[in-house]
């Protein structure tokens, strides 16, 4: 006998694969097949809100939203700054 239990009987797993979909992307928040996942983060992810522990993590991405944050990542903080202000108009 396996598995989580909660008031109302079995917990089922929210990452067991459903109709194809085997991942979630963590940006955009959109179900991913196996064909789609284009990248992965793996790492420690400190919560500096609740001080707690680091805990390891292993999340993916979809290619748009990896091309989205490669943008990101090769602007730095000036281009940043300037999508901020483009924003607020």
């Amino acid at each position: 006998m396996g598995g989580k239990y909660g008031p109302q009987g079995p917990i089922e797993d929210p990452w067991k694969p459903v109709d194809g979909y085997v991942s979630v992307c963590i940006i955009c928040g959109w179900p991913l097949p196996k064909q789609l996942i284009s990248g992965a983060l793996r790492g420690e992810f400190i919560d500096h809100d609740e001080r707690g522990q680091p805990e390891e993590i292993y999340v993916e991405v979809c290619s748009e939203c990896k091309a989205r944050a490669r943008e990101f990542i090769q602007g730095g903080i000036p281009a940043a700054i300037r999508r901020l202000e483009v924003n607020r108009g």
